[in-house]
């Protein structure tokens, strides 16, 4: 058998191929759908479709260009995904004194926070509260950086969902007993 070299860019190539080929299959699927039920699935293969082509042309096109994500490396770790965190406690939390199952709490806890929130203030309300609070508080973003995309997030799903899909969202507890 010959040892056949592929190159990164090749390799990058053949995924973005499958990955558009997978959503052209999602897209013609949709068409099956009742008109209310393809709202959704088609808007998103169709933003697919046309985010995997911009990378092909970007990643053809400039050689120059080093994107952050490879996408080829998705599909070639050698080691389990407990691994890689074995190890990013060891050098880490160890280093630090950290206790072990910390961040299962933390990533429980922003669920619960979510979760709480739209049930409190409604969907579109507790998204950009929980936007605005996970960017300054995990990402330590700048406070007003965090609101412009808390804001933009707010918009956006705004925008989508009850303009364009013309969607009614839950609207929350706190919110259905003050104006209701």
């Amino acid at each position: 058998m010959s040892n056949l070299k592929v190159s990164k860019r090749a390799q990058e190539n053949i995924i973005a191929i499958i990955l558009f080929l997978v959503f052209v299959v999602f897209l013609v699927v949709s068409f099956d759908y009742g008109p209310r039920a393809r709202m959704i699935p088609i808007p998103v293969a169709v933003v697919s479709l046309l985010l995997i082509l911009l990378q092909l042309i970007l990643q053809n096109t400039n050689s120059k260009l080093d994107l952050n994500v490879d996408p080829a490396n998705l599909f070639k770790s050698t080691k389990s995904g407990m691994a890689v965190e074995e190890e990013k406690l060891e050098t880490i939390g160890a280093a630090a004194g950290k206790k072990r199952g910390g961040s299962q709490w933390v990533a429980l806890s922003w669920l619960g926070i979510i979760l709480l929130l739209i049930l409190l203030i409604g969907v579109i309300p507790a998204m950009c509260v929980f936007v605005f609070g996970y960017l300054l508080l995990i990402t330590k973003l700048k406070w007003y950086m965090a609101a412009c995309f808390a804001a933009i997030d707010t918009f956006v799903l705004y925008a989508l969902f009850v303009l364009l899909l013309q969607r009614e969202m839950y609207e929350g507890l706190l919110l259905s007993l003050l104006f209701h």
